[in-house]
């Protein structure tokens, strides 16, 4: 079982491949199969029982199962459903010993609680890699070859790739590590969203002035965004609060946290 939010998933196609490359299981026709659980819920037990079975259908078959957010198969949505397909999966991991292999992946907290609603998935999940987040510097990296990537080298960046507005959007990051939902490579892939987001409204602007623009820059304002105590002067949902009455103390936490 793999948790965590650092390319989970991409570990765990490579570690499919290489039980593939090394005959593992000793068959002649080998499958990977990934799946995630809200899908399993949607499809039933049934078809998941179905899947594994075409999976292993001949003694010389075999293969490996990956599961995304296996976590999912036990949440109050999934109710009865998810129990019986992942009883299901048990059932035939436990049957086909040598020829299947079933890669849980999730993150650390849904994972955990995971396994305290089954008591018997301890016993057939025997492996678990918890994967750290990764560090600034290697977000920085992430969002430079994203940057390359998406525009084939020919987008320049004020102050430079290594410059002091790349550091601080970094730093803004690595800020919301720990939260749920937290992505990694997928929020540095956002974030870069974000500020091609802000960089199309910036030309459209200096377009309809009649000002000269460049299409393959991304300027400190595209980076940063609005300086905070400027955009707030625009905001409706700040205005709406100040007209509230009384909320002092909120007033002031929230006016402490754009000054922040």
């Amino acid at each position: 079982m793999l948790i965590g939010i650092t390319g989970k998933t991409t570990v765990a196609h490579l570690y499919g491949q290489f039980l593939e490359s090394l005959n593992v299981f000793g068959v002649n026709s080998w499958t990977q199969e990934a799946i995630s659980g809200v899908e399993i819920v949607n499809r039933g037990p049934q078809e998941i029982e179905r899947m594994i079975k075409d999976m292993i259908r001949n003694d010389d078959d075999g293969g490996v199962l990956i599961i995304d957010e296996a976590y999912q198969l036990l949440s109050l949505q999934a109710g009865l459903v998810g129990r019986a397909a992942l009883d299901i999966i048990l059932n035939l991991m436990e049957t086909n010993v040598g020829k299947l292999a079933v890669v849980f992946l999730g993150y650390k907290e849904e994972m955990e609680t995971f396994f305290e609603h089954n008591p018997g998935l301890s016993s057939r999940i025997p492996y678990v890699v918890d994967f750290d987040d990764f560090t600034d510097y290697e977000l920085w990296k992430i969002l430079c070859k994203t940057i390359n990537d998406q525009y084939k080298g020919k987008m320049d960046v004020e102050g430079g790739m290594d410059g002091l507005y790349m550091r601080c959007i970094i730093r803004r990051l690595s800020a919301t590590r720990g939260r749920k939902g937290f992505g990694n490579a997928r929020a540095a892939q956002n974030l870069l969203n974000l500020i091609t987001q802000r960089q199309a409204r910036r030309l459209v602007k200096e377009r309809r002035d009649g000002q000269e623009h460049n299409c393959h820059l991304l300027t400190k304002d595209d980076l940063l965004g609005p300086d905070p105590s400027a955009a707030i002067m625009s905001s409706q949902a700040w205005h709406e609060l100040q007209g509230l009455i009384g909320l002092g103390q909120v007033k002031e936490s929230v006016k402490s946290l754009i000054n922040s």
